[in-house]
């Protein structure tokens, strides 16, 4: 048996996480979200897990006053099933956003000191 701590002892800190676990942890919350938007996606195109179809959808979107409520149901199935399923498949891929140029910050690019006036 192990000897008690002392009652004055700190408690242990608690351990980082690692980056594999924090990878598994991305992954299973990316397939979570993403499959459920795509299933959700699939209610209004297909009517599939007890959904409207695309005509319940649309006759909907009608009713609420968009001008071609169809059209507009395609438009948001389509978004929600083609973007919940892609979304597992980026669980991997490093946003690149941070390479595109912006006033707002400094590029990560310099060009070559020339000694010519800029």
């Amino acid at each position: 048996m192990p000897p008690a701590p002392a009652p004055d002892a700190a408690p242990a800190a608690p351990r980082a996480a690692t980056p594999a676990a924090a990878d598994a942890g991305l992954l299973v919350l990316r397939l979570a979200i993403g499959l459920s938007m795509a299933a959700h996606g699939a209610q209004k195109l297909f009517g599939w897990f007890d959904g409207p179809g695309l005509d319940g959808t649309g006759a909907f979107f009608s009713s609420l006053g968009y001008p071609s409520g169809r059209t507009m149901a395609l438009i948001a199935g389509l978004s929600e099933t083609l973007g919940g399923l892609g979304l597992p498949p980026r669980a991997e891929a490093e946003p690149r956003g941070h390479l595109l140029p912006h006033p707002g910050r400094p590029s990560h690019y310099q060009a070559p000191d020339t000694g010519a006036p800029a």
